[in-house]
């Protein structure tokens, strides 16, 4: 089951790896619009491991390494974290943004990401053109209070 699982994950990236991230020497700007990402966790392994499979997202795979590809995403755009439905049991999982967040407003720089609820990209408080540093959101993932690594979500500066 856990190898139906790894090829059928292969198989929806398979569609990334085979897009141009170019466009004349430029970064092309992506539309995530609704991006799934799944956790699971394999138990079995000291230290614990945890996998990220994503759905309909775009990775930033031209600014960061193919191992290390953040989520790439634009304002109103949608991210959504989840357990995988495969896994069994399931999982308590946290993600938190080391303030701000790229979910974050004036009046609530950092909320709170839900497992399983959608969260709008605002690009956060401080993220612009002038600042595209400031456009790197880093998050902590955990598996019942245990750190994942999981990089982060890059909102692109110039489709803000």
């Amino acid at each position: 089951m856990r190898l139906f699982r790894i090829c059928v994950y292969g198989l929806l990236l398979l569609p990334l790896l085979g897009t141009s991230s170019c466009e004349h020497g430029q970064v092309s700007k992506f539309v995530v619009q609704a991006c799934t990402v799944y956790i699971s966790t394999d138990s079995t392994a000291k230290p614990l491991k945890c996998t990220v499979a994503f759905d309909q997202c775009s990775m930033d795979i031209v600014d960061y390494s193919a191992a290390e590809a953040w989520i790439r995403a634009t304002n109103n755009d949608v991210v959504t974290w989840k357990n995988d439905p495969g896994e069994k049991p399931h999982h308590q999982y946290a993600v938190v943004f080391a303030p701000p967040s790229p979910f974050g407003t004036v009046g609530n720089p950092n909320p709170p990401v839900t497992i399983g609820v959608g969260n709008t990209v605002t690009g956060g408080t401080q993220c612009d053109k002038a600042h595209p540093k400031l456009c790197d959101f880093k998050y902590t993932l955990t598996s019942d209070g245990t750190k994942c690594s999981d990089p982060g979500v890059h909102i692109d500066p110039n489709a803000l």
